[in-house]
């Protein structure tokens, strides 16, 4: 690193090389002095417009002046730029967080006095994002007094307007219960703020409020919760979570089975949802209740009709989905095989289907749905049908934005185990995209070289992609590929990556 970088007008550039700066201090690479006639070209970042940049800086700063390196005088000065992070209650910064950069410069003796108090004055604001910044960061430092003699100012973040704001004051209200900085009784006198979550919540919400009632139910603060499930599931909105959350508290103890039982028609009306989430949801939740005994496979019966209707499907979407969902429904006993026998055509169909659609993140692929039931249906294919589909579904395979996963490998196994895929499709995968795919075909080549049902040819033809693969993969991606160059290597084939 270049000094002269600490000043570079590119502000992004300069932060980078006072970062660098700040590991080499760490490391005794450079010394402190060499550091000091340049601090003015970072504080002038102290001041920036950019409020991430101001974070940056602040940060540095911070810990330099715990390395000894800084000007208390000229940091005192740009002081009210840090109180602004800390009054807006956004974290800048992926680390600590702001308050770890005031906590920093208290211990430094920069900040102290009557401008430290204004600091912790931040714990009261009426601006209540910047007041549950500042209870979620300090409750970690050594400020137990200053937040006891507060603690009234949290407890009204607990029944906050903001249902987000409400939930991060109650997630955090278990680690100052834990801290002793509020008392139980309080929390107890607050429950219902907590539990009007299941009245009006968001559908996201609800696995995080269960995990809150379990961790209070095991401090001994939350009993048990009839009365306010029987109202919270006494509506037809499109809950599943709330539904999950049930089953949850079911197994805590906390909900009788005969509140299950009683609000059942508000599950089962999930089922005619257009959602296919919710739909899924309604199934997943009614399966687990049939696990406990509380329904049984003839309520069940007429409610999942729909979903062996729609393995023919002209919405190709809905057919995949109720696809997905048929093993399920097989081993809860609620279809047979010889039913989905009769329907196989479709799914046949499924997958050689070519439409794919962009779900802004990735590709939607029915077909690829279509795939990963074989796995689980195996036993009830025809393998020349199969075969027959296979070079579609390696087509698929090299689409771009595809959200390739585990079941997609468990797939390539089975039909590989099952003689499905011939030495020329093991060939065409060791080229794919898809750094998983790709090794798995060139795992399944060399073992198939060692046996003699591949020839070395095949494999040493194929080297300058193993060679791209290696030099693009992570050090955590590099270590399957060293193995795979080992066994290369038995074979007598050198790939000149080692």
């Amino acid at each position: 690193m270049n000094l002269k970088d600490l000043e570079d007008e590119d502000k992004n550039l300069r932060i980078e090389a006072w970062r660098s700066a700040l590991k080499r201090l760490e490391r005794g690479k450079i010394s402190p002095k060499s550091l000091e006639q340049e601090l003015p070209y970072l504080y002038e970042l102290l001041t920036s417009y950019f409020e991430t940049d101001r974070a940056e800086a602040w940060e540095i700063a911070s810990k330099l002046m715990e390395k000894g390196v800084g000007d208390a005088d000229e940091l005192r000065k740009r002081l009210k730029y840090l109180y602004l992070l800390v009054r807006r209650g956004e974290n800048f910064l992926l680390g600590d967080g702001v308050w770890s950069i005031v906590v920093r410069l208290m211990n430094a003796g920069v900040i102290e006095g009557e401008v430290r108090n204004r600091f912790l004055l931040v714990l009261e604001s009426r601006k209540l994002r910047a007041r549950l910044e500042a209870w979620e960061q300090l409750k970690d430092f050594d400020f137990r007094d200053v937040l006891v003699k507060r603690r009234k100012y949290f407890l009204e973040l607990l029944r906050a307007g903001d249902p987000w704001l409400r939930l991060k004051a109650w997630e955090t209200s278990l680690d100052l219960l834990d801290k002793g900085i509020v008392s139980p009784k309080s929390i107890q006198r607050r429950l219902r703020f907590l539990y009007s979550f299941f009245k009006r919540g968001e559908d996201f919400t609800m696995s995080d409020v269960v995990k809150v009632i379990l961790k209070l139910k095991d401090m001994g603060i939350v009993g048990e919760l009839n009365d306010v499930m029987l109202e919270a599931l006494n509506r037809d909105e499109e809950l599943p979570s709330l539904w999950r959350g049930v089953i949850e508290l079911l197994d805590a103890g906390l909900v009788e089975q005969k509140v299950v039982k009683s609000r059942l028609r508000f599950l089962f009306l999930l089922f005619y949802s257009g959602d296919l989430y919710v739909k899924e949801g309604a199934l997943e939740v009614s399966l687990s209740l049939l696990d406990r005994g509380i329904i049984n496979r003839k309520q069940l019966r007429g409610k999942v009709r729909f979903l062996i209707m729609g393995l023919g499907s002209r919405d190709m979407s809905y057919r995949a989905f109720c696809w997905e969902v048929t093993p399920r429904l097989m081993r809860a006993g609620l279809v047979g095989e010889d039913t989905v026998r009769d329907k196989l055509n479709y799914l046949y169909e499924l997958l050689d289907h070519n439409g794919c659609y962009d779900n802004s993140m990735y590709l939607e692929c029915p077909a690829l749905k279509g795939w990963r039931v074989t796995v689980e249906l195996f036993q009830l294919l025809d393998l020349d049908e199969l075969r027959w589909y296979l070079d579609h579904y390696l087509w698929l395979l090299e689409k771009p934005n595809l959200p390739v996963t585990d079941q997609d490998l468990q797939v390539l196994r089975t039909l590989v185990e099952r003689g499905v895929m011939s030495v020329d499709h093991i060939v065409r995968l060791m080229e794919n995209r898809y750094f998983k795919v790709s090794l798995y075909a060139w795992s399944v080549a060399v073992s198939m070289a060692k046996e003699g049902k591949l020839e070395k040819e095949k494999i040493s033809e194929n080297l300058d992609y193993l060679r791209r693969l290696y030099r693009r993969a992570t050090k955590e991606g590099r270590r399957p590929l060293e193995e795979l160059i080992e066994r290369l290597k038995e074979l007598g084939i050198r790939t000149l990556v080692e």
